[in-house]
């Protein structure tokens, strides 16, 4: 990360995010409750890109659901730019860009339609609309993919498609979840510049990858998720210094013990 982009975010402490001691539960065969969250308290502020990390099945992707407005947690409360999420959950949700793994597009239209249908539900101009994905579309490598239908997109294709339509909308938060995945090297890096641009402009991101790389390069904190709880967070250098380890990924493995687990395999 870029100093002239460390000195563009520090002028603006507002907090865009609150959550306090959110809990988010399952009925596994109808009794038995499942705890996917417990007891998340955070807060995000403008312009500020905190990196969401933890091992599968974390609760990582249900927590940014909740930010989200897509899922209710079950305990605790979560507010995002000032509005309580559980009572103005449409409101929230039209000033989120929320991009997932799994953001699905419409099949039978093009890469293009995708797009521009996105803008008009919240309400973009489409000059202004066009422009952007035209701005997308050199900095994504396009190569005339929007034109193309959905349905014949590879995985890759389809992902840069889905992350057009996101930024399109002009969200004040920007929620990324595993954002590059499918990705070629080349639009990979072009997306991690497309995320610190937006951070740059005063949008709120919470970023989660596998990749420590991208977190450590984007993050100006990271939170790191494990059994459903925050086992640790702050920024990369609080928590080497915490942990005592030489980078975020020996950090990790500490903190979820899979480090310990592994050297108690190699001695059994």
């Amino acid at each position: 990360m870029t100093k002239k982009l460390i000195a563009m975010r520090s002028g603006d402490d507002e907090i865009t995010i609150m959550a306090e001691g959110l809990g988010k539960t399952f009925d596994v065969f109808g009794k038995n409750r499942r705890y996917v969250l417990r007891n998340v308290s955070f807060s995000c502020r403008r312009g500020e890109i905190t990196g969401v990390i933890g091992p599968n099945g974390a609760g990582k992707t249900t927590l940014l659901r909740i930010v989200a407005s897509l899922v209710r947690p079950t305990e605790g409360r979560i507010s995002v730019l000032g509005r309580d999420v559980s009572a103005n959950g449409g409101d929230v949700r039209s000033r989120i860009g929320f991009l997932s793994g799994e953001s699905a597009l419409y099949e039978r239209l093009t890469g293009e339609e995708n797009v521009m249908l996105a803008a008009d539900l919240c309400g973009i101009d489409r000059s202004r609309a066009r422009g952007t994905l035209a701005r997308l579309g050199e900095v994504l490598g396009f190569g005339g993919i929007e034109r193309k239908m959905a349905r014949s997109l590879s995985t890759g294709e389809k992902q840069k498609i889905a992350i057009a339509a996101t930024l399109v909308r002009e969200p004040e938060i920007l929620i990324l979840d595993e954002a590059t995945n499918g990705l070629d090297i080349l639009s990979a890096r072009h997306i991690l510049m497309i995320v610190e641009t937006a951070a740059s402009e005063g949008r709120t991101i919470l970023y989660s990858a596998h990749g420590m790389n991208e977190i450590e390069r984007l993050s100006d904190r990271i939170m790191l998720i494990h059994s459903g709880s925050i086992a640790e967070s702050g920024t990369v250098g609080e928590i080497l210094e915490r942990n005592g380890g030489s980078d975020l990924t020996e950090c990790f493995l500490k903190i979820t013990g899979y480090e310990r687990k592994k050297n108690s395999d190699d001695l059994s």
